[in-house]
This record gives structure tokens, C-alpha cells and sequence, in this order.
């Protein structure tokens, strides 16, 4: 929750690491999942298109450092990340 109050406050820049808090996206807690979904929301919210400038290092990094993702998952948190993106334009 800390991490998430510096993010979303300007505190503390966000790159690719995103990748890392979308891969709770996958996790088995719901409760998790729906703070993950919160974070996305919020940062959404904050405008700037944040996350529209983060997606192509977020799909690299999915991509190239999470091979052990199935297909399922990959396409579950690039899903995640889209709808941002399309509410955005």
C-alpha cells in the first residue's frame, strides 16, 4: 500500500515495473486481484495516459522476462492493460 500511495502521488515513477504489478493480475487471492484492478483504475484516473506510455515496455518485459506465463495469462493481463488504453483516446 505504500508503494502504491508514492505511485499514485507522484512520488515515485512508474516504467516497467508495471509488468510486475500486473502479474498479480494472475495471482489466486481475489483480494489481490481486485487491489491490482484498484491500482489500475486509480492510476488511470490520474490522466497524463500513463498507462497508454507504459503498455509497449509492459508487452516487452511480459514477453521476454515471464516466459513461464501461459497464453492464458499473457493475454489476461495484456487485456487488463488495453482497456485502459482504449478509455483513454
Amino acid at each position: 500500500m505504500v508503494i502504491t500511495h508514492l505511485i499514485l502521488n507522484d512520488m515515485l515513477k512508474l516504467k516497467g515495473e508495471i509488468v510486475d504489478i500486473c502479474k498479480l493480475l494472475e495471482d489466486e487471492s481475489d483480494r489481490i486481484k481486485e487491489q491490482v484492478k484498484l491500482f489500475l483504475h486509480e492510476l488511470h484516473s490520474k490522466g497524463n495516459h500513463i498507462i497508454y506510455n507504459l503498455f509497449p515496455k509492459a508487452i516487452s518485459r511480459l514477453s521476454k522476462e515471464f516466459m513461464d506465463l501461459s497464453k492464458e495469462e499473457f493475454e489476461n493481463i495484456a487485456r487488463n492493460l488495453i482497456n485502459y488504453i482504449k478509455t483513454e483516446g
